[in-house]
């Protein structure tokens, strides 16, 4: 495969044209997202909140969320302590679990962690359940990338971690019509999967993510983390920024050039005109 000299010369022009009139317009796919409804609740037992307290535990803690913006985060942490009681028992406890959500155009994220450990002789437990739910639509018809990482302890039978991504009907408790993606099983971390799912404009999906931490004094710590982004394509993001800029033009130059198969937009082999033609024009589409 060579590039001859007529082609080094056009590619130049193209990219001079480039470089001065595009700058990556926001006309691709997008996710549009209806509403979330985000719960956290920490549960204890035979635990509170100062040095001194005695009885059956704390009343739960719990946090909600139906904000669709990147703002309004979970963090909640805390330090417990139990006795001494008529036995002269004492527990100790803490806590932390936080939720950082993502909402843009192009990219949905969940990210949420829990920990928990206990200590002592009057059976101390702390219970951290998050759920989040999130309906939402496409606008046009495309192919997301999925990624989940997790990582949790399963050896005190509580579900670690999990998600789902649904197509549902209409409604506030809708039928589910096809499932795209289930991590069912709760494994012990950590792990990731990856995998390309179809959406289609007009169809409603719902995603769900769980991620669950129970302490208790025969195990001591226990922690779970679920991180989950749902990402449109931009082939024109030769940079990865998530944005378009003459950097991304000045790195498809440079892979044109050198023949590097990412420039091969149109994928047959040849680095030509079709391919700059190509670019420029996913370029102009812009990312999500």
């Amino acid at each position: 495969m060579v590039m001859n000299r007529e082609n080094r010369g056009t590619l130049l022009a193209l990219g001079a044209l480039a470089f001065g009139s595009f700058h990556g317009s926001a006309l691709g796919a997008e996710i549009l997202p209806e509403s979330r409804d985000s719960m956290l609740m920490v549960t204890f037992a035979n635990l509170g909140y100062t040095a001194g307290y005695e009885g059956d535990g704390a009343d739960p803690i719990l946090l909600s969320s139906d904000a669709l913006d990147s703002e309004d985060d979970f963090l909640v942490f805390d330090d417990m302590f139990y006795g001494p009681d008529g036995f002269d028992r004492i527990n100790t406890g803490s806590f932390t679990a936080e939720q950082d959500v993502t909402f843009e155009p192009g990219l949905m994220g969940f990210d949420f962690s829990a920990f928990a450990t206990v200590s002592g002789d009057a059976n101390p437990l702390i219970t951290i359940d998050n759920d989040m739910f999130v309906y939402f639509a496409v606008s046009e018809d495309t192919s997301a990338t999925l990624t989940v990482e997790y990582d949790g302890d399963t050896n005190v039978g509580d579900d670690a971690v999990g998600c789902r991504l649904r197509e549902v009907g209409p409604g506030s408790d809708p039928v589910v019509l096809d499932t795209l993606f289930n991590l069912g099983a709760f494994p012990d971390g950590p792990g990731m999967i990856e995998m390309e799912v179809d959406l289609i404009a007009g169809k409603r999906y719902r995603f769900y993510v769980d991620s669950h931490a129970r302490s208790l004094v025969t195990v001591g710590a226990n922690e779970s983390s679920i991180n989950v982004t749902l990402a449109l394509p931009c082939p024109a993001d030769f940079t990865g920024e998530g944005d378009l800029n003459f950097l991304d033009v000045s790195a498809f130059l440079e892979a044109y050039g050198n023949m590097d198969p990412s420039a091969d937009f149109e994928e047959d082999g040849n680095f030509n005109f079709l391919d700059v033609s190509a670019f420029l024009a996913a370029y102009a589409d812009g990312c999500p």
